[in-house]
């Protein structure tokens, strides 16, 4: 971030409120200040809130993206 993680990481969270994709943030040290956990039933359900809403947040200067797949751990709804 090119801002204060905190507050980038903030509002972040405060743009997905309450909606799936969004899981969780932590703030980090090392070549990435922040950590965004999506989870979706498929590709399509986290790449729109990855270009649309991570990346048009105000602070976030570049992103990195890592997609990986695994069965549910919770029961969904």
């Amino acid at each position: 971030t090119d801002d204060d993680p905190i507050a980038v990481m903030n509002e972040i969270a405060r743009r997905f409120e309450d909606t799936d994709p969004f899981q969780g943030a932590s703030v980090t040290f090392g070549s990435a200040d922040l950590l965004v956990e999506l989870a979706g039933d498929s590709l399509d359900a986290v790449r729109g809130p990855v270009l649309d809403v991570i990346r048009g947040t105000p602070g976030v200067v570049w992103t990195k993206t890592l997609f990986i797949y695994s069965e549910p751990w919770r029961a969904r709804p």
